[in-house]
């Protein structure tokens, strides 16, 4: 059985507000074709659908992740600040080919 983060709160600026949970799955784990991982990421991957990949261990996969992180938020940051009529035909065009997974990126040269 999957181990999870029991819901709790936090506080921001004097509020009080809801934290979801989410379960952790071991990148490594999943490498090293240990079951209960694998059982793990299927139990998040259907029920709730979110889940945490955790990079740590010796995982080259894990750590070539790990290096690659800023150019995934140099990537996305060029990605959201398109002009919303950008944005809306990258959907209008995955809705055409019913294909939503990931996003196309049409970005200006620079």
């Amino acid at each position: 059985m999957p181990s999870r983060i029991e819901p709790s709160t936090t506080t921001i600026k004097g509020k009080t507000i809801p934290v979801s949970s989410f379960d952790t799955v071991s990148l490594e784990q999943l490498e090293n074709g240990e079951v209960s991982a694998v059982e793990k990421l299927l139990s998040a991957a259907t029920s709730s659908g979110w889940f945490y990949l955790d990079l740590k261990g010796n995982s080259s996969t894990g750590k070539a992740i790990a290096e690659d992180v800023d150019q995934v938020y140099h990537i996305s940051d060029r990605y959201f600040m398109q002009p919303k009529d950008s944005k809306e035909r990258d959907l209008q065009d995955k809705l055409l080919r019913r294909d939503l997974r990931g996003i196309i990126i049409h970005l200006p040269s620079p």
